[in-house]
């Protein structure tokens, strides 16, 4: 079972060569999407991307991830989580 995030069959999730690279990159991912209660890419203010490949050249090229307190919904987020999605 693939654990990639951009699609279940990707075949490096399937490859003899995958590392623990992608599972990190994939945790993290799927930590942000239930902090953020959503898809996080693209941001909230940025045009939906479409496809697969525009959301490959996203990645590549995205800014830091930066998730905000939500101090009206009682939501603040520790610096260990913080540092955890900016290192992924």
């Amino acid at each position: 079972m693939s654990s990639s995030p951009l699609h279940p069959l990707c075949p490096i999730a399937h490859s003899r060569y995958r590392r623990i690279n992608s599972d990190v990159w994939s945790a993290a991912l799927t930590v942000l999407e239930v902090a953020l209660n959503r898809f996080p890419f693209p941001g909230p203010n940025e045009a939906p991307l479409n496809g697969p490949i525009e959301l490959l050249t996203y990645l590549v090229r995205m800014p830091t991830v930066v998730i905000p307190d939500e101090p009206e919904v009682g939501i603040k987020y520790t610096n260990a989580f913080r540092n955890f999605i900016q290192i992924w």
